[in-house]
């Protein structure tokens, strides 16, 4: 019996001492992480690899949440392996906590790179918030998660991963309902109330110093202005003047939701043997998330009381893109686990040393044979190099999986 779909296994997350080729199903193959350096190395330059403006959603847009998403499934997985295997809850902990610091270490370190002057360094980022999120999500379910699984003959056993996870759910539901409290209820100076837009030349410049409203004012007041994202993409269109950080405080707590939702995915796989069963689940998430999403931002681009935007990691971009991941896990498992049509290669061996790669590339990003002056300046020589970059990680990432290395946290 599978216990782990290929798409857990075909996307990054924070990798676990435990979980290496060969010793535990749930590792492995990615596939996240190879679309993550095609657009992160411009994805040559075509607009849909680029991230929205504001509102809206492009490929570029989805490929975060799935790392967020997937965080939550591994960790899952990783925790019932943990419980499976006697280890004591204090033990977890410290390995949870020591993961989380190295992780906000490494996203810290990162963003030095672009700006090393203390004054004006940025705090936040990607793996500084996946950081927050991965330690939130492996609290909760430390302390909730039965690997038992001990309700199976329950009344409710038809839905027991989701009964089972109620004092889990209420949390998240805290964070998620803290969001949405402070986004539309804190006043901002100057500006109109529960006010979400990119400022600038928005709606004829008429709230032009109120870039993402709440969220901005949160993270001034944490971090301070300086510490902030200084060049945000609603800058190229809008003509915004004001720092603003996609990966903020606020949006880190509607990003818990997007995590526990992978779990919940996860505990799928764990408690329905099934193929049918998982399917049948993983499509009614996928449906009960993308209709919600498409609901609150009325299913159009830029419209409804929660319109899309992973500027500020709205509620309705969690649930919509959360809904791809659902769609994309199912899709991906009738192919792999159920048809055997394909083996994840060679995008598998991404995965066995995903945290290396992600840090690599980023400090490779300037050097041959990642990026050169092409000779054209079209899409297709862009794109050409780009992906010529994706391959030589992918090679390396071969190497080091022969080589039996493997870079954990």
């Amino acid at each position: 019996m599978k216990l782990v779909s290929p798409f857990i296994t075909l996307i990054i997350s924070t990798q676990h001492k435990n979980w290496r080729f060969g010793d535990n199903p749930a590792n492995a193959r990615r596939l996240t992480i190879v679309f993550m350096i095609i657009v992160n190395y411009g994805g040559g330059g075509y607009w849909f690899f680029e991230h929205s403006p504001w509102n809206g959603i492009t490929i570029a847009d989805v490929i975060f949440p799935c790392f967020v998403w997937i965080l939550g499934a591994s960790c899952v997985l990783s925790l019932n392996s943990q419980l499976r295997r006697a280890l004591s809850k204090q033990r977890i902990l410290y390995s949870t906590v020591r993961r989380s610091v190295a992780m906000l270490v490494i996203g810290l370190v990162l963003n030095s790179l672009s700006n090393n002057n203390i004054k004006t360094f940025r705090i936040p980022g990607v793996l500084q918030r996946m950081s927050f999120v991965y330690l939130i999500v492996a609290l909760i379910e430390l302390t909730g998660f039965d690997p038992e699984d001990n309700q199976r003959y329950a009344w409710f056993a038809p839905i027991r991963d989701i009964v089972c996870s109620w004092r889990q759910w209420i949390i998240v539901t805290v964070f998620v309902s803290t969001q949405l409290l402070i986004t539309f209820l804190l006043p901002v100076p100057d500006c109109p109330l529960g006010y979400t837009g990119a400022g600038g030349l928005e709606k004829n410049g008429l709230y032009r110093n109120c870039t993402g409203g709440a969220a901005r004012l949160v993270d001034v007041s944490l971090f301070g202005n300086d510490h902030i994202y200084q060049r945000p993409t609603p800058r190229a269109i809008y003509d915004a003047t004001l720092a603003f950080d996609p990966e903020g405080a606020l949006g880190g707590l509607t990003c818990v939701l997007c995590a526990y939702l992978g779990a919940e995915a996860a505990k799928v796989l764990l408690v329905f043997p099934a193929n049918k069963q998982r399917i049948v689940r993983w499509m009614l998430w996928a449906l009960v998330t993308g209709l919600s999403g498409g609901i609150l931002c009325d299913f159009k681009i830029d419209d409804g009381p929660i319109p899309i935007n992973k500027n500020l990691w709205s509620l309705s971009y969690v649930l919509v893109t959360s809904s791809i991941a659902f769609i994309l896990l199912t899709i991906l498992y009738v192919f792999i686990d159920v048809l055997s049509w394909w083996s994840g290669a060679p995008f598998r061996y991404a995965g066995m040393n995903a945290l290396l790669l992600y840090v690599g590339h980023v400090f490779a990003r300037p050097l041959l044979p990642f990026s050169w002056q092409p000779l054209a300046s079209t899409h297709t020589a862009h794109l050409s190099m780009n992906l010529t970059a994706a391959a030589v990680w992918i090679l390396i990432a071969f190497i080091l999986y022969r080589k039996r290395f493997f870079f954990t946290l």
